[in-house]
């Protein structure tokens, strides 16, 4: 590969402390990837968001360097970046921070999910659907138990039981996790919204799956993805971080 000379300079510059958006803007895609290598996290994420093409940027990046901008800077601070990512990164990422043992914290899926519909219509629409449905169905198992899915049958128990609410006389819902049910309800009504049939299938999979089933072939799918980079499933997201920094 030929160096460019703004290359030389811009090593040089983060050598010293003093590289510029400017001097990093000049840089080829392959440059900009090796120049951010250089960089902790919350600099990375500056230059990244001041390139004059950040999304091709972060879907060039390595799945290590989007996970230790999110690490570094945290979750929450780091949506602009996040909402850029391409659907394997996005999983990788949620492959670490989601999961305990061999299942999901609802306390992890409840920050992301509130990050995920905090980065706009589109986009989110676009990442839950990207996503295992197994995740969203094991998540909302949790929070929450369906009934009805059988409105021809007026006479159905489900549909004159003691529920908490229902968008469409078909589902009915009880929330048993009042701490996060306005967050699981938004996403709900959302996704009820926006994509009905992907709301129609996390119903069903809430209804009728196993839990121990579920968790199982979420499991498998994550165990995968994590060998595909080298990574054992039992690994977490501080241990992969820790693992890469030493």
């Amino acid at each position: 590969m030929r160096i460019t000379e703004n290359y030389k300079t811009a090593i040089t510059l983060i050598a010293d402390g003093r590289l510029t958006s400017t001097e990093f803007a000049k840089l080829p895609i392959n440059e900009k990837i090796d120049c951010l290598l250089h960089l902790n996290g919350s600099n990375k994420a500056s230059m990244i968001l001041d390139d004059p093409n950040p999304g091709l940027l972060v879907q060039s990046l390595p799945m290590w360097d989007i996970f230790q901008i999110i690490h570094e800077v945290g979750a929450e601070n780091t949506v602009d970046i996040f909402q850029l990512a391409n659907p394997e990164q996005v999983r990788f990422i949620l492959d670490l921070e989601l999961w305990e043992d061999w299942t999901i914290s609802v306390e992890e899926c409840v920050k992301w999910i509130e990050i995920i519909l905090s980065t706009g219509e589109d986009n989110a629409l676009r990442m839950l659907s990207e996503l295992d449905q197994e995740l969203l169905i094991i998540f909302l198992k949790k929070t929450l138990t369906v009934g009805g899915g059988l409105d021809d049958i007026i006479n159905s128990e489900d549909h004159h039981g003691d529920w908490d609410h229902t968008f469409d006389e078909v589902f009915f819902l009880r929330i048993h996790d009042d701490e996060n049910s306005e967050l699981t309800l938004k996403l709900l009504e959302f996704l009820y919204n926006e994509d009905h049939r992907l709301y129609r299938s996390l119903m069903l999979g809430v209804e009728s799956e196993l839990m121990s089933e579920l968790e199982e072939m979420a499991g498998q799918f994550r165990a995968g993805r994590l060998a595909d980079e080298g990574l054992p499933a039992s690994i977490g997201g501080a241990e992969f971080y820790d693992r890469r920094m030493k």
